[in-house]
């Protein structure tokens, strides 16, 4: 049992997963009425960006950092296409 000043929940959402917080994304903008079309088009444009970090062997958001941002390019997402 954790001790009375942990708290679990904070303690299992500490290093969230990248796809983890876009499906998060995802639920948000359609509770928020988008119209299923633009959700796709939020689904699309993340996967590829999610794609980036899975190359780099990066799985949680902590892992995403200026750096890896910077080397983030079109070129790259020319090769995903």
């Amino acid at each position: 049992m954790p001790s009375p000043d942990v708290n679990p929940r904070i303690r299992l959402l500490s290093h969230p997963q990248i796809a983890s917080e876009i499906d998060a994304l995802l639920i948000d903008r359609q509770a928020r009425g988008l119209s299923s079309r633009t959700v796709a088009w939020y689904a699309e444009k993340l996967r590829i960006l999610r794609a980036f970090p899975d190359a780099q062997g990066i799985q949680n958001v902590q892992g995403i950092t200026a750096d890896l941002l910077r080397c983030y390019s079109p070129d790259y997402l020319i090769r995903l296409i």
